[in-house]
């Protein structure tokens, strides 16, 4: 039986699947210049294409880019003091995540959105 919206995005027979994200963290300061430490995580989610309102939610320039929605329990980041944006591997190619939603506290998910990387990002 199903306890909640998190059980759903994780039931396989909905479409969750197992998928890898990057989370690239500052790990020291070496010299007056901070070191970075990237680390391949595992998760399990449902992603889909994103539909014309959800691009529209997109940060500027992001609009036309292609863009993926993901709902998962785990706590995706768009960005912020300790880490960079996630990157998350669907079929093969990176997303950048432009805006994560957490709603663990009374949902218990993180609904994101990220755009395919055409070039190597930051």
């Amino acid at each position: 039986m199903l306890d909640g919206l998190a059980d759903v995005i994780l039931d396989p027979e909905l479409g969750a699947q197992d998928y890898e994200y990057e989370r690239v963290t500052e790990a020291d300061i070496l010299h007056g210049r901070a070191v970075f430490q990237a680390e391949r995580r595992s998760f399990r989610g449902n992603i889909q294409p994103a539909s014309g309102r959800e691009r529209q939610e997109m940060p500027e320039g992001d609009f036309e880019k292609e863009t993926i929605v993901i709902f998962t329990t785990e706590p995706l980041t768009a960005g912020d003091a300790e880490a960079r944006a996630d990157r998350v591997f669907y079929h093969g190619s990176p997303y950048r995540v432009r805006l994560a939603e957490p709603w663990r506290f009374h949902a218990g998910f993180t609904r994101a959105l990220a755009v395919l990387e055409t070039r190597h990002a930051e």
